[in-house]
């Protein structure tokens, strides 16, 4: 078994985040998402692209000095996206098209359960997220750039 360059698995990160995009993106879908949600999706969207390609990179030049700057930097991200991921996990039977079982009774009362935990808790695990992945986020853009110079 091969062990994930950061001692986490992003690609599990990247599968929870993306289930729940497809959520928020079927609100949007339904009746318009209010710009905070939008902010949310962007946020989201932007966050599983930069992590699948910092994951990439780190695969491919393993050896690079940057790139264990990198590493070093990601795992300073650990904490805020497993806890976002712990958020989603408790979530995920509801999330996802399992989670709904048979029969439009059960589907509706499950709908409902999605949708008051979503309005209600998910701009809040999104901000805390941003402000737990910014800093080290910023300062992979900041070695990345460098290295291009």
């Amino acid at each position: 078994m091969v062990v994930p360059a950061f001692g986490f698995s992003v690609g599990d990160f990247i599968a929870g985040t993306n289930l729940l995009l497809d959520v928020l993106s079927a609100f949007r879908s339904a009746d318009g998402a209010s710009s905070g949600y939008a902010s949310d999706i962007s946020f989201l969207s932007s966050l599983t692209a930069t992590l699948s390609r910092i994951e990439e990179h780190t695969q491919k030049y393993s050896q690079d000095e940057t790139t264990r700057d990198i590493t070093k930097l990601v795992v300073l991200s650990q904490r805020p996206l497993m806890h976002f991921k712990a958020f989603l996990d408790k979530y995920e039977n509801s999330l996802g098209a399992a989670g709904f079982g048979k029969g439009p009774k059960r589907s509706a009362k499950k709908g409902v359960g999605v949708v008051r935990y979503t309005l209600a808790q998910i701009s809040d695990e999104v901000g805390k997220l941003k402000e737990g992945v910014e800093r080290p986020l910023g300062q992979i853009h900041v070695l990345l750039s460098l290295q291009i110079l």
